[in-house]
């Protein structure tokens, strides 16, 4: 895998990217446009040694470098995920890959499924602490999820800054992360919001905690595509819709903080 990474990291210098400041990745239907903001590059995955297309509906599998007044930026338009086969290791090759190129900071964004009754969907959440319900090799993991892991504090204030600066209304919470495939039962929806989780869903926390092993200042921010016990039935199609229909916020308040 060091190989590999060692690999991208040479293509995309050869191309004209230098150090970065930060990496943002996308979920569900969270394709970004930064007009306002100048693109160093653009390149589908496939074109990223040993990296391939996310092959998931709504992850276009695309890499944008873009430019502000904070430098320059990784946005990373889809992911893998656990439920997929992919390893702890393939899941965070992006991260490994921003972190060769200077980030600092890792920003990793999804669309998830609100616990909290209170929640709507649309609403943007913060993720101030999460538990990991996903196995992950040499991290401490119990049936609860246990322990909380926090994010950081400070980085998760200036999204909440540069969100206020342009009147986008972003709520802080707790995220749990799961294996999937599947959408959560009733049983296991009562479960978590007795741990204490504000929204679900089947990402961000392996990436996250691989941010943290490499020193980054990580946070997450949760798009809600759902309530649990307001609809019937979910499927990954309304969850592409409610991404796509966040994207334009979250475009936004990115432009804010790069800006």
């Amino acid at each position: 895998m060091t190989s590999e990474i060692d690999k991208t990291v040479e293509y995309l210098r050869n191309r004209g990217v230098g150090e970065i400041a930060g990496a943002v990745s996308t979920g569900s239907g969270q394709t970004l446009q930064f007009p306002e903001l100048e693109t160093i590059l653009e390149l589908p995955y496939d074109n990223l040694p040993g990296f391939g297309d996310p092959s998931i509906p709504g992850h276009s599998g695309l890499l944008k470098f873009i430019k502000g007044g904070d430098g320059v930026w990784a946005i990373w338009t889809g992911r893998r995920h656990f439920y997929q086969g992919f390893s702890f290791d393939e899941i965070g090759y992006y991260i490994d890959i921003s972190n060769a190129l200077g980030a600092g900071r890792l920003i990793c964004i999804n669309a998830a499924g609100g616990l909290d009754p209170s929640l709507s969907v649309g609403d943007l959440v913060i993720i101030e602490k999460f538990r990991c319900f996903i196995p992950i090799p040499g991290h401490p993991h119990e049936l609860d999820g246990s322990p909380w892991r926090e994010t950081s504090k400070t980085f998760a204030d200036s999204i909440g800054e540069s969100a206020k600066s342009c009147s986008i209304e972003v709520g802080s919470g707790s995220y749990a992360g799961v294996p999937g495939p599947t959408y959560e039962t009733e049983a296991e929806v009562k479960w978590l919001r007795k741990l204490g989780c504000n929204v679900v869903g089947m990402s961000t926390v392996p990436e996250l905690i691989r941010g943290m092993d490499h020193g980054m200042k990580a946070v997450a921010l949760s798009a809600v595509a759902n309530v649990h016990g307001t609809e019937d039935k979910l499927t990954h199609e309304e969850v592409v819709r409610a991404g796509e229909k966040s994207a334009g916020d979250i475009g936004r308040l990115l432009t804010a903080l790069i800006g």
